[in-house]
């Protein structure tokens, strides 16, 4: 019975750490992608900032998009639920393909800038409402994920700005956009 349970608990330590393994190297293989990017001709002799900024987090659904407009036909709600403010793209099918969307204010980052923030990437692609100055919002795959992020104040992050910002936008929107060949 002992024999049983040491094997038995070997066996679930052995695929536990083979899936976190399998995981692992599929993130490092989706981040390559903006790395490669990052190293392309997009961005150098781009400029790269070190921002101090409050960070925060959403996800693709309604409760993290919707909005209130009010007119002389009284109010309304908006629902931007995935999608992202440059257009074209959604917020959950970038997320599969392993580009993590920022909303940020485009007076401070542009879009098309790549962020750096804990190490790991992110693409300015979105703005919001709450958005302003040196504040950030990462898109989360889940709402769960955006909850337990939380609100991060004060966080060191760099931002690398491409010599073309529009140009940078263009070629993710080809690669990974609605209207894309398959």
């Amino acid at each position: 019975m002992i024999k049983k349970a040491v094997v038995s608990g070997c066996i679930v330590g052995i695929v536990t750490i083979l899936a976190a393994f399998v995981l692992s190297e599929a993130m490092v293989a989706k981040e390559e992608r903006l790395e490669r990017l990052l190293k392309s001709g997009h961005f150098v002799n781009g400029r790269t900032l070190r921002l101090v900024c409050d960070v925060t987090a959403y996800c693709s659904g309604a409760c993290c998009n919707t909005g209130h407009a009010s007119g002389d036909d009284g109010s309304r709600l908006l629902d931007w639920s995935d999608q992202l403010a440059v257009g074209g793209l959604s917020i959950s099918s970038l997320l599969k393909e392993g580009l993590r969307p920022a909303a940020v204010d485009t007076s401070v980052i542009p879009f098309g800038s790549i962020i750096d923030y804990d190490g790991v990437l992110y693409v300015a692609l979105d703005r919001g409402g709450a958005i302003k100055g040196t504040r950030l919002d990462l898109a989360m795959k889940t709402h769960d994920e955006s909850v337990e992020f939380g609100r991060r104040p004060r966080q060191i992050v760099t931002v690398h700005i491409p010599r073309s910002p529009a140009r940078v936008v263009g070629l993710i929107k080809e690669q990974y956009g609605e209207g894309r060949a398959e």
